[in-house]
């Protein structure tokens, strides 16, 4: 079993620019996570179309989110 203790010990031995690469697919993961939770009836992959498709829906929410508490 791959602890969290493991992960970031793997993490704090990388370059910083492994670190950043890594944070970033991660983050990609979790916004392609969020846009199959918020769209169930969709194939999501992870390829470039998805990850594209995921990250503009992920930006139009967040602006739709942020104008809507800016309006609160």
């Amino acid at each position: 079993m791959y602890t969290k203790e493991q992960y970031l010990l793997e993490k704090s031995m990388m370059t910083k620019k492994e670190r950043m690469i890594q944070e970033r697919f991660e983050k990609m993961i979790e916004i392609l996570i969020l846009y199959k939770q918020e769209n169930q009836n969709k194939d999501v992959f992870l390829s470039d179309k998805c990850v594209s498709e995921a990250v503009n829906w992920f930006q139009k929410n967040m602006g739709d989110l942020i104008q809507k508490i800016q309006n609160e």
